[in-house]
């Protein structure tokens, strides 16, 4: 994704194909903060697995450039050129299936740890006005309505062919990342649709650190979270012991 700084570069963004246009930021602002999220939204990929969360990306991104085509027919305005749709309907998957690590108050309103993640979403849906603000409600719609398997959406696949090259290119890609991000995240309570199954896990490698880190006493409310994040709790135990019982120092060790 390039942002409008780098398109304008390439000469006109009426010269550039319509593709390129749907997957261009229109500026710094908006690519700071899309990619931010896009960062944030990767934990759907250890819910979903990977093959099966680019079929969900894909069957509620097209729905979204479906009711984006609408509105733009039925209204006349010409809408943001970015990819709302993928940000926005991860971001309602992001709503629904990703648990709360952590509450706190600020200026005495009782707030979570996703909060940041949904002002940074209602931002990037007002840079642009009219324009990324109906942009952002039809991805919203979309997100909800296929979250909701209204009219059976979720029990969509890829072509077996298709699947079969998508697990060949992101295994590819896992191998060259060297990542062991093969354990999968299931959300407590997170809903199973068709034949939606997390892929087989191995263990993770041990988490090295200086010997004379001091170690403390894990605290059960936080293993438990990292253990309903299905993170090894083996693993987890280390983290927080590393990480002086913080969750999020915790998920930096283990992702």
């Amino acid at each position: 994704m390039l942002s409008g700084a780098l398109s304008g570069a390439a000469g006109p963004r009426s010269d550039l194909p319509t593709l390129l246009r749907m997957l261009s930021f229109p500026g710094a602002g908006t690519l700071c903060i899309g990619v931010g999220l896009l960062y944030c939204f990767r934990l759907l990929e250890r819910q979903e697995g990977p093959v099966r969360s680019l079929e969900c990306r894909l069957a509620s991104c097209g729905l979204a450039l479906g009711f984006q085509a609408a509105a733009r027919w039925a209204t006349g305005t010409a809408l943001v050129s970015a990819p709302y749709a993928l940000v926005f309907t991860d971001l309602v998957a992001y709503w629904a299936t990703v648990p709360v690590l952590q509450d706190f108050s600020l200026l005495g309103l009782r707030l979570n740890d996703k909060a940041f993640v949904y002002a940074a979403g209602l931002q990037l849906a007002l840079l642009q006005g009219r324009q990324s603000l109906l942009a952002a409600g039809c991805a919203l719609l979309a997100g909800i309505l296929y979250h909701a398997n209204i009219f059976n959406l979720q029990s969509w696949k890829a072509p077996p062919r298709m699947r079969r090259g998508l697990a060949l290119v992101l295994s590819w890609m896992d191998g060259c990342r060297g990542t062991g991000t093969s354990q999968s995240f299931v959300a407590p309570g997170a809903p199973q649709h068709g034949d939606r199954q997390a892929p087989a896990t191995r263990p993770g490698p041990p988490l090295t650190h200086a010997a004379d880190v001091p170690r403390t006493e894990v605290s059960q409310e936080a293993l438990q979270a990292l253990q309903a994040m299905g993170f090894d709790p083996d693993r987890a135990r280390e983290a927080l012991e590393r990480s002086d019982n913080s969750v999020e120092r915790a998920l930096t060790y283990l992702l």
